[in-house]
């Protein structure tokens, strides 16, 4: 099997920890399976699309394994035919291809319902556009949707970050105390950049992270397991390859992954009870 890498940066992924983790993962059960895991860089100087693909053919490698491109609507050429493949996350728009990923949209419904079980009513969320536009734009479905089902006068605008630039965190301490929200729930941003716009968490107000890198017990809210993440991949990878199929799926397949809520200091007792 090979990982590819769709990424401008050759070691992207190893500075990367959620694609790191992924990969890592991804060789751990791919060597289970009797395969082994090789790592290649779709834009190696001099070699085409065409030419990785005759590459790959060579080394007798059928299934492969595509990074994320880190841009939303990705269009990637590549000799589909040959290959059985899938890819992580939502970057890649054409082809439309068989994808693992973690379950965002639920994941935020998860730490919503932690919320709201601890007694909070007025729930505030802060997204960084740009980050959740990578993600489909999922946890800000949930929190839109949620929202719509709730009395007006508990609802609380969300703040939407056009990216997470100094200036860009500035209107977050004015929002907060114009709503006086019960939590703040984060997503595309950590608990840090609350902090850094002036509001002190959870002394302040308890705050919630909907997609926790590196869990610590300092935070609260959605481990989302990307630990589990690579290792599905290969899963799904290996019965395509034991089932011949090959190219361009005509029924594409996602695989979602659930999270799971990681209590925290962030989230203080006892608030950070879990359904």
């Amino acid at each position: 099997m090979a990982f590819v890498n769709l990424t401008e940066t050759k070691d992207f992924h190893s500075h990367q920890p959620v694609l790191n983790t992924f990969v890592e993962g991804a060789a751990r059960r791919a060597d289970a399976l009797g395969y082994k895991l090789e790592n290649f860089w779709f834009h190696e100087p001099g070699i085409s699309p065409n030419r990785l693909g005759q590459i790959l053919r060579n080394r007798g490698i059928k299934g492969i394994l595509f990074g994320s491109t880190t841009h939303r609507g990705s269009q990637v050429d590549f000799p589909w035919k040959d290959f059985s493949v899938l890819t992580v996350g939502y970057s890649i728009a054409h082809p439309l291809l068989h994808r693992v990923v973690t379950h965002h949209y639920r994941n935020a419904m998860l730490a919503i319902r932690n919320a709201v079980a601890a007694g909070c009513r007025r729930i505030g969320f802060v997204i960084n556009k740009a980050q959740d536009a990578y993600m489909d734009d999922l946890h800000a479905a949930a929190v839109y949707a949620f929202q719509a089902g709730i009395p007006r006068a508990n609802r609380v605008r969300p703040l939407l970050l056009k990216d997470l630039a100094p200036r860009s965190l500035e209107p977050i301490a004015p929002w907060f105390h114009q709503h006086a929200p019960d939590v703040i729930l984060c997503a595309g941003l950590s608990l840090e950049h609350i902090r850094t716009s002036g509001i002190d968490v959870p002394s302040e107000v308890p705050g919630i992270e909907l997609l926790i890198v590196h869990p610590s017990p300092n935070v609260a809210g959605i481990n989302p397991r990307y630990d589990l993440l690579g290792g599905m991949a290969v899963n799904l990878l290996a019965s395509h390859l034991q089932h011949d199929e090959f190219g361009v799926p005509e029924v594409p397949v996602i695989l979602q992954v659930e999270g799971s809520w990681h209590p925290g200091n962030s989230f203080p007792t006892p608030l950070n009870k879990r359904i």
